[in-house]
């Protein structure tokens, strides 16, 4: 019969069994809907991005920590202030603190894992707020950054991660540009890198007029607000990339040992958010993929993270926030991005003539000149720069601590005094003022700061 020439035989068993064997991939992809592909395939590669983009931090992070070593070892030198009153501390127990956090952001860097993912960050946030709290200055603006991506890191998933470090970045670059719209930035630091630029590209800024030199300061400002709102909206953000990097390179430049010769932290620090720059704002490229079997869902991954995600949302927020306290003295300017911005309060320590020799040679290095009173200032922030790496901690409240130990350490009395100035005024750059010398006097200034101003015991050779 013709319909039974034509009719196909029934597979084997065997023939079925290896077609099962090698067909499981196209049955799942041809019985998962379009729509459900393309939506997998954005959320591999926004969960891509997510942790290139924590791997290339923790690269620097690496490498910001060991440019800055000095800090994060026991003191020795240069005397640290907690954030909140302790005894004295067994050095064991920071080297403890910094055994984990290296070890800590290393695993996770490495582990597939999200669950151990997130046992890396937590262990990162525990012992980095533990070396912090017991020293205030290395409460270093990237350091600062760092504790607030590992909360997020640690708490949610890479759609909201990745829209929360949008939000942080855009943060760091408007306060910072705000911070710089004053007096002191415009006549000061301002001043300091047209004359650097200026000397760079050989223009002769000397011979404008002062107006003119002030309109120039305040391109420095308008860049980084400029970018800042560029980046907010889609369609602008290849454009704020492009400046964005431009900025920071002019910024290495300028601070680089060609220009200003600052600290290499600072020069790591601005690779670093070029890198941000890069894969935070850059579209994603999405290929098609089907899930496999041990695919994890977007629901599985956030429930494998060990913080609630509701955590990294408020402290995302606070963060936000904060930084409008900064002016009213309630929020330290580090933590509230403002850069180069000298409107910061601050302290001077002066010594007179007459008690100079009390203090080691090591310190009268750091003196200036006296002046016709015979007073001569203590530069805090060459001293902190020769014996840590970085700049001294742009706070009265951590200055005030330093002053008051060397005074007590070397027995100054009434030989030395600390002259303590408030945030500067932003449209004239006037400060309030005063001067302690007494024990009773330092003792009631201290009382006035909210956080700890009693630095550790003495180190050696303070």
């Amino acid at each position: 019969m013709k319909g039974a020439i034509f009719s196909p035989s029934p597979p084997s068993p065997l023939r079925r069994s290896l077609d099962d064997s090698f067909a499981p991939s196209r049955q799942s992809q041809s019985s998962m809907p379009k729509s459900t592909l393309t939506l997998y395939a954005c959320e591999v590669a926004l969960d891509d991005r997510y942790r290139l983009l924590q791997r290339v931090w923790i690269g620097f992070w690496l490498v910001l920590m060991a440019v800055t070593w000095r800090l994060w070892l026991p003191p020795d030198g240069f005397p640290a202030v907690p954030l909140l009153p302790v005894s004295s501390v067994p050095p064991a127990v920071e080297w403890t603190m910094l055994a984990v956090v290296v070890a800590a952001i290393a695993l996770a860097a490495v582990v597939p894992r999200v669950r151990w993912q997130s046992a890396g960050w937590i262990a990162f946030l525990a012992a980095g707020i533990g070396l912090v709290l017991l020293n205030q200055h290395r409460l270093q603006p990237w350091f600062y950054q760092a504790l607030l991506l590992a909360v997020l890191w640690a708490s949610t998933d890479s759609r909201r991660g990745l829209a929360m470090m949008r939000l942080l970045a855009v943060a760091i670059y408007f306060y910072s540009a705000v911070g710089k719209f004053d007096f002191q930035f415009l006549h000061t630091v301002g001043q300091q890198f047209l004359q650097t630029a200026g000397g760079l590209g050989g223009v002769a800024v000397g011979q404008w007029s002062e107006g003119q030199r002030l309109w120039a300061a305040a391109v420095f400002p308008a860049v980084e607000l400029l970018v800042a709102i560029l980046l907010c909206f889609r369609i602008t953000r290849l454009v704020a990339v492009g400046v964005g990097v431009a900025m920071h390179v002019a910024t290495i430049g300028l601070l680089g040992p060609w220009g200003l010769a600052h600290q290499s932290g600072v020069l790591v620090w601005n690779a670093a958010m070029i890198a941000q720059l890069v894969l935070l704002f850059t579209p994603t490229r999405t290929r098609p993929r089907a899930r496999e079997g041990d695919d994890e869902t977007g629901s599985a991954r956030r429930s494998r993270r060990l913080l609630p995600a509701a955590l990294g949302l408020m402290v995302t927020c606070l963060a936000l926030v904060l930084p409008l306290l900064e002016r009213a003295g309630y929020w330290d300017h580090w933590p509230s991005w403002a850069l180069y911005s000298p409107h910061n309060s601050r302290v001077t320590l002066q010594v007179h003539a007459s008690a100079v020799q009390r203090l080691p040679e090591r310190l009268q290095a750091f003196l200036t000149a006296p002046g016709e009173d015979g007073w001569q200032n203590l530069d805090l922030d060459r001293w902190s720069i020769e014996a840590l790496g970085v700049p001294d901690y742009p706070q009265s409240r951590f200055q005030f601590a330093v002053a008051r130990q060397v005074l007590r350490c070397h027995s100054l009395g009434r030989g030395g005094r600390i002259v303590i100035q408030g945030v500067a005024d932003r449209w004239a750059g006037q400060r309030e003022t005063a001067r302690v010398s007494t024990p009773m006097q330092i003792d009631a200034a201290a009382d006035r700061f909210l956080l700890n101003t009693r630095p550790r015991p003495c180190p050696p050779e303070t």
